[in-house]
């Protein structure tokens, strides 16, 4: 029979590690590698010296009034 674990992370600690951050410098370091293993068919079509990421962007659905944002953008 599994047994379930819990396991609770304080963030008010200082050892907290930020993953979201973390994540998005592996998207920014490794994006042209992480597209050659996953999209090999896309990556040959790809210029990377004309990508400039940005870290931010907002989509505003005019109709709906709805807003979303995207966290990083390529």
């Amino acid at each position: 029979m599994p047994v379930l674990t819990y396991v609770y992370e304080d963030a008010g600690t200082s050892r907290y590690t930020d993953h979201d951050q973390l994540f998005k410098e592996l998207i920014h370091t490794f994006f042209a590698e992480f597209l050659e293993l996953f999209f090999p068919e896309v990556h040959k079509y790809i210029d990377f010296s004309a990508i400039r990421p940005l870290s931010e962007e907002v989509f505003t659905d005019l109709l709906g009034g709805e807003s979303r944002r995207a966290d990083i953008v390529g």
